[in-house]
């Protein structure tokens, strides 16, 4: 059985001073060179499949290990975007991730939110059964249960707001969506990323994050196939 994993490349891992616990290491490496992040590389990948396989209790089932991966992602993503500053009540107001419809990662990132912080604020996670249950949140990921009606709408409802999407269906990113996980040939989690929804929401990317990334535009819905 082959094991979901993240990407043990420089387009898809990040820096090792990500995970620092010193309290002073939680911003990304500004002047990180594309050769440096590939040094780190390896170094990212055994430290996300380590708190992988510890959130998934060593289940075997690929199932909770991308669960696992996937909200180590959502959990270190804040590290490397700016949001405007009307987004928090108050600097110690915490970051929010809220997650539609997705126990498995839902738990898995309440466990690991725990052990860390996003730029030194608090992490809480919100689940939201239903589109119109979504409010105030500077995360929404949106997994690919979701129906591309119920995926629009979120799309939609979210638009105008600060608010990192996430998703993981083909074509989320082109439709609207911020960023977007997929799954190479070789099960490795990779994401896209869209620049012209992240402007829109107000948001800013640091370039670290994209050239980790694959960059996509937003297709017009006479585009879409």
């Amino acid at each position: 059985m082959q094991s979901i994993r993240g990407k043990p490349n420089s387009r898809n891992a990040f820096p090792e001073r990500a995970f620092s616990r010193e309290r002073g290491a939680s911003k990304p490496n500004r002047a990180a060179t594309p050769e440096a992040l590939v040094r780190l590389a390896k170094v990212f990948t055994a430290v996300l499949l380590g708190l992988a396989t510890a959130s998934a209790n060593g289940a075997q089932d690929p199932a909770p290990r991308e669960a696992a991966i996937k909200s180590v992602y959502l959990l270190k993503f804040p590290q490397y975007v700016s949001w405007p500053d009307t987004a928090f009540e108050s600097e110690t107001s915490p970051l929010v991730i809220g997650v539609l419809k997705d126990g498995a990662v839902a738990d898995a990132t309440e466990r690991l939110a725990s052990r860390t912080t996003a730029k030194h604020r608090k992490i809480v996670v919100k689940r939201f059964n239903s589109v119109n249950e979504i409010e105030s949140c500077h995360i929404l990921f949106i997994p690919r249960s979701v129906d591309r009606r119920l995926q629009t709408e979120a799309i939609v409802r979210t638009r105008n707001s600060p608010v990192l999407l996430v998703g993981e269906r083909g074509g989320f990113a082109s439709a609207g969506g911020v960023l977007n996980f997929y799954l190479d040939p070789d099960t490795t989690v990779g994401f896209e990323l869209n620049p012209e929804a992240t402007a829109q929401r107000g948001l800013r990317i640091e370039a670290g994050l994209l050239r980790l990334a694959k960059v996509v535009n937003t297709k017009q819905p006479s585009e879409e196939r």
